[in-house]
């Protein structure tokens, strides 16, 4: 079963839905990538990106740990 962060309520604690932040370096070419993958999917480019963590994650059996 995919989760989706709406099926789950935000911590009232005034910083939204997504508080917390990761910067990470990708290679030159991956940009480019992602912005036409989260276009094509009509997201945009985090939404795109969380999707694509937690897909990962789920497949490593370690989104259900965590949620």
């Amino acid at each position: 079963m995919t989760r989706t962060a709406s099926q789950f309520k935000p911590p009232d604690d005034g910083r939204g839905l997504y508080p917390a932040s990761i910067k990470v370096g990708v290679p030159r070419d991956l940009p480019a990538q992602i912005y036409a993958a989260a276009e094509a999917e009509g997201c945009s480019i985090s939404e795109f990106i969380r999707r694509a963590i937690a897909a990962r994650l789920q497949d490593l059996k370690v989104a259900d740990a965590l949620l």
